[in-house]
């Protein structure tokens, strides 16, 4: 998939909705996470016990799919990267609902991988999408 802004890695936002004009502010990623191939898609979070806040992120580092597991500095108002999860299954990942630590449904937006392939499944339609669940 390729970037909107391919000259610029991909950033993720947080906006405060409780502020009287609320402005997204561009979180700080830490971590070890290669931010040049940064190219988020779909979010979701999950508050632990502690109440701790992860955020699982669909990303596509150069054309593949993975999820990366981040946990939320709230006072620092940054990122945490935890950790890169890949599988076979998740291929051409679009969108993610957190279960639980490293349990969600993935949904696909392809059922082919390969670039022609999508392509012709772009043109004829045939609806083959499916939802995955990791564990």
């Amino acid at each position: 998939m390729p970037a909107f802004a391919p000259d610029k890695p991909g950033r993720i936002f947080l906006m405060d909705l409780n502020e009287q004009n609320p402005e997204a502010q561009a979180l700080e990623i830490s971590g070890g996470l290669d931010q040049e191939s940064l190219n988020p898609h779909g979010i979701s979070t999950f508050i632990d016990k502690d109440n701790t806040a992860y955020l699982y992120v669909v990303n596509h580092p150069n054309m593949d799919s993975t999820v990366e597991i981040f946990k939320f500095e709230e006072q620092q108002r940054s990122l945490i990267h935890l950790k890169t999860l890949k599988h076979e299954l998740l291929k051409s990942v679009n969108d993610i609902v957190v279960l639980g630590p490293e349990q969600f449904y993935a949904t696909r937006d392809h059922y082919f991988t390969s670039y022609f392939l999508v392509l012709l499944e772009m043109i004829l339609d045939p609806h083959w999408t499916s939802v995955v669940f990791y564990s």
